[in-house]
């Protein structure tokens, strides 16, 4: 994309209520006029207040007027109510549409959205004229949306077909006295008089579990043609999808089947360009872009750098026993004092952590756009902490941590358990175990990075907590040297490591992730105990019970996981700040 011009729509200086600006609209009227529009808040999540504002240029978008709330809406049912977004079309010379969503502003400490019952708040839709390019408005009206009567947003503008008909686009949810299914739907309604009077409602999607949400219509080169887009969401795999497609042919009233575009991301309006093809300008959102990037540099970095590991481990083997297999290290290499061996060992090892750090030191971490400013040490450390224990997805996640660590940690009396099931001492078969490890780390590091392409965060949790379970049920089932599978069914699933930090950074908002992860590192240090509870165990009664220890504690983190940590987990609203902000338009 070339960028041939610029220019910014400033808001209002030291106005708190336009911290966070989103939704933007843009229209172009016939005198040259650019009509903009967007929501105004103070922050992102749920606040106080909220309007939809306007603004104008006439000079193509290089400078602005100051925003401002075009009109007030009124009171429905005596309900007082603010505006929060709203977008034009124009119906030719300098007559202007202008549709406005109203949301329910009763009762400002309740949720716009809430997640308990999956409802809205009541939100309507008004409608009004302008004569003057914008200048002025009509008084605004009320859409009659009949039959729908629960919450419509609007997910986008309006637009006209050839013969007139002017079509507004909504969503459907539901009233938070509503105790029934959510069944997403999207839908229009058209207009045949110039947006006087509307009628004749249709659904354009309604389809169970399955969510085709923030629709994109736009009229084809044929002028009765609509191509409507969808960012689509599985609802029973919590699983964001390709972006889905459905045509219409007959300006709106019926609907063909939904495709598959085979593009993933969240889709902008359509454009024909005329020749059979569409444009749109589509983009990888924050909620699937970022955690995708992540979900791949997770799935190489532990699923290549795991075989290295396995490198080492032979190393270590031919090191410490003078053989590996059948090959046996010349006689002038093999050192009778364990001390040469271990100090050849160490000294290797701290070249290779050498060069790690000075990798470290090539990092260009980008600079964020607004700064987390820095509190003073008490707020910082004792409200964290408050504010961690605080947010229950969060603070379970950081207990399943805890406990899948600490089941993880019976692998040193598995280690002392190798003369029991093999009848071998357990130096002479370690740098084997290890490699085993990593060898089936390397398998498990690129399935569950492309398990959390393809899933959700939750899922690489279940899936490193079975591996370690089937690693302690292999231990007390399978004797011999088969027993030695343990280690690799125990060393896939030690990427737990990996993902179950994922998880807790996934619903911290970007200026609380160090700190929420120092807490958990920090908390993490009581895990040093656990080998004391399995000696003490193991001293008491046997190596066997302590391996059922640990099973009983990672069949609870795993009925934990299932039934408390939601599939997609995200920071709360109220724990945003300006800088995780930062990202609005």
């Amino acid at each position: 994309m070339r960028i041939v011009s610029k220019g910014i729509i400033t808001k209002p200086l030291n106005d708190k209520n336009f911290n966070s600006n989103a939704f933007p609209c843009i229209e172009k009227l016939p005198s040259g006029r650019w009509l903009g529009a967007f929501k105004a808040a103070e922050k992102k999540g749920d606040c106080d207040f909220v309007h939809a504002v306007m603004t104008w240029s006439d000079d193509e978008g290089k400078t602005w007027i100051s925003p401002f709330e075009p009109v007030k809406l009124p009171d429905i049912n005596n309900v007082p109510g603010q505006s929060c977004i709203l977008y034009f079309l124009s119906l030719g010379a300098k007559r202007v549409l202008m549709l406005v969503n109203w949301i329910d502003s009763s009762d400002l400490s309740k949720p716009y959205y809430d997640p308990e019952n999956s409802s809205l708040k009541d939100t309507r839709i008004f409608f009004c004229f302008s004569e003057d390019d914008g200048e002025t408005w009509s008084t605004p009206e009320l859409m009659n949306t009949d039959p729908v009567r629960d919450p419509t947003p609007l997910t986008g503008a309006p637009f006209m077909l050839k013969n007139g008909t002017i079509v507004c686009q909504f969503e459907i949810n539901k009233h938070n006295w509503d105790r029934s299914d959510w069944v997403h739907k999207s839908a229009m309604i058209f207009s045949e008089d110039g947006g006087r009077t509307w009628k004749n409602f249709v659904k354009v999607t309604e389809v169970p579990d399955m969510f085709y949400w923030d629709q994109h219509p736009n009229v084809m080169a044929d002028g009765i043609s609509i191509v409507d887009f969808f960012w689509t969401l599985d609802g029973k795999k919590q699983q964001y999808q390709n972006i889905h497609a459905r045509e219409s042919l007959d300006g709106g009233k019926t609907w063909g089947d939904i495709w598959d575009t085979g593009t993933y991301g969240q889709p902008g309006q359509p454009v024909d360009l005329g020749d059979g093809r569409i444009a749109t300008i589509d983009e990888a959102p924050r909620r699937g872009g970022s955690g995708r990037v992540r979900s791949k540099a997770l799935g190489l970095a532990f699923g290549l750098g795991p075989a290295f590991a396995v490198v080492g481990a032979l190393f270590a083997q031919l090191l410490l026993d003078g053989k590996l297999y059948e090959f046996q290290l010349p006689q002038w290499l093999v050192f009778d004092s364990y001390r040469y061996n271990y100090a050849i060992l160490f000294g290797t090892s701290a070249v290779s952590m050498s060069l790690s750090t000075l990798l470290v030191h090539l990092y260009r971490i980008p600079l964020p756009k607004v700064d987390v400013e820095r509190e003073p040490f008490k707020i910082a450390v004792l409200g964290g902490f408050k504010s961690l224990i605080s947010n229950r997805v969060l603070l379970i996640a950081c207990c399943a941590y805890l406990l899948v660590y600490c089941g993880n940690m019976v692998q040193n009396n598995m280690n002392i358990f190798t003369m029991e099931s093999v009848g071998i001492a357990p130096e002479g078969l370690v740098g084997y175990q290890l490699a085993l490890r990593f060898s089936f780390k390397i398998l498990a590091g690129f399935l569950l990075g492309w398990l959390l392409i393809r899933t959700n965060p939750k899922v690489p949790l279940l899936v490193t907590v079975g591996l370690q379970i089937a690693g302690v049920l292999w231990v007390l089932l399978v004797p011999g040297y088969w027993f030695m599978l343990a280690f690799g069914f125990m060393g896939a699933g030690e990427l737990f490591g990996v993902y179950y930090i994922n998880y807790p950074v996934c619903c911290s908002p970007k200026s609380q992730v160090r700190r929420n992860i120092a807490f958990l590192s920090l908390i993490s240090s009581m895990v040093g105990l656990s080998p004391i509870l399995y000696g003490w165990i193991s001293d008491t009664w046997n190596l066997r019970a302590s391996f059922w220890t640990a099973l009983a504690i990672m069949v609870f983190t795993t009925a934990l996981v299932i039934i408390k940590l939601p599939a997609l987990p995200k920071p709360r609203p109220e724990d945003l700040s300006e800088a995780d902000l930062a990202e609005d338009v």
